[in-house]
């Protein structure tokens, strides 16, 4: 793995008043998500990105994000897998991913993924979506959440094998932390994983 994009986290006036304008005027792309506690809907402007075989560290404390790019994504048909540490079935209904498959890593559900065992058995979950080679999704949903039950070094070394793969055969990863869980320094060193960084953060 390369380095991965520089640590930036988004600033006021860049959250504020650029993102806002942009998504007013209509010169990005934007994202409408709902706010999961008030129900709002949020939105914000997104860069057009290449996506195929790209790996995506997403900061952002709605999990919606993730999901409604998931969604996108898989549309035309792109094979799929979520892993996160929530419930499955209530990931599935919630964000509209019923054709998805739901994998929980967590050490507290019944036919969940213990988090100490990421490598091997999370990689044989993914491994279908990388033989398919069809420009597959992966989503891991939590991240942070999946770093506290077991270990970032833990984590970082299932990232390595399972980005790798994802990269050889054109599938995107997207992994969403939440703000204000992990250090910075954790962070970054998750971060050296991927190979683009969005601090979605303040949006929501």
């Amino acid at each position: 793995m390369g380095d991965g994009a520089p640590y930036r986290k988004s600033g006021f006036f860049n959250n504020r008043v650029v993102n806002p304008l942009m998504a007013a005027l209509g010169l990005a792309p934007a994202l409408t998500v709902r706010g999961r506690a008030s129900g709002r809907r949020y939105t914000m402007p997104v860069l057009p990105l290449e996506y195929e075989g790209k790996r995506y560290l997403v900061v952002a404390g709605n999990p919606s994000i993730g999901f409604a790019w998931l969604r996108d994504l898989t549309k035309l048909g792109r094979p799929a897998i979520c892993m996160t540490s929530a419930a499955a079935e209530r990931m599935r209904l919630e964000f509209g991913v019923k054709d998805v498959p739901v994998v929980q890593v967590s050490s507290h559900g019944a036919d969940a993924i213990d988090p100490k065992e990421l490598d091997p058995v999370g990689l044989r979950s993914i491994l279908q979506v990388t033989r398919e080679r069809k420009s597959g999704v992966v989503l891991y949903d939590g991240l942070d959440q999946i770093v506290s039950e077991s270990s970032l070094a833990d984590v970082i070394r299932f990232l390595r094998k399972a980005n790798d793969m994802a990269f050889v055969h054109g599938v995107t990863v997207i992994a969403r932390v939440s703000p204000g869980v992990l250090s910075d320094e954790d962070i970054r060193r998750l971060n050296a994983e991927f190979d683009e960084y969005l601090d979605l953060s303040a949006q929501l």
